[in-house]
């Protein structure tokens, strides 16, 4: 008859701040997510493409100045991602992860509030959605490393 190892569970200890941190750093990469899938959706509200100009009827110019602007507003997240992923590598080095993911939480939900008050703004939405996307972006390096180095040796 064929076993398995056999494993040592007494080295297992369940601590509930323990697990509670590990959900949270976890939840790290969401911010991504959200504002590419989440976020980009809304240019199709009516109250969205009004305060921000989006309505095809009442746009003044030809029709890839809308097609950009739509596209602007949708993509600029990336383009903040891009940069907050690499700039992420330097603050880890200097901060440590913790640090690093607090900075990039922080960075992410200030982008996220400047947008939900850039009401018909046009250019501080595109702001907004850059420095929140830094935030996001530097999100998806520092979560995977912090998770890595408070994970126990296998």
């Amino acid at each position: 008859m064929l076993r398995g190892p056999k494993w040592d569970w007494s080295q297992w200890t369940t601590n509930p701040y323990y697990a509670m941190v590990i959900f949270i750093i976890a939840c790290g990469s969401i911010p991504k997510g959200y504002d590419e899938g989440g976020y980009s959706a809304s240019v199709k509200l009516p109250s969205f493409a009004a305060d921000f100009n989006l309505v095809e009827s009442n746009w003044t110019h030809d029709k890839s100045g809308l097609a950009n602007r739509k596209a602007n507003i949708t993509s600029f997240n990336v383009l903040g991602a891009a940069f907050g992923a690499l700039f992420a590598l330097y603050l880890n080095d200097r901060l440590g992860r913790l640090h690093s993911w607090r900075l990039s939480c922080v960075v992410w939900a200030s982008g996220m509030f400047i947008q939900v008050f850039s009401s018909g703004i046009y250019g501080l939405l595109l702001f907004a959605r850059i420095w929140s996307g830094l935030g996001a972006g530097a999100l998806t390096v520092v979560t995977p490393l912090y998770l890595s180095e408070i994970g126990t040796v296998a």
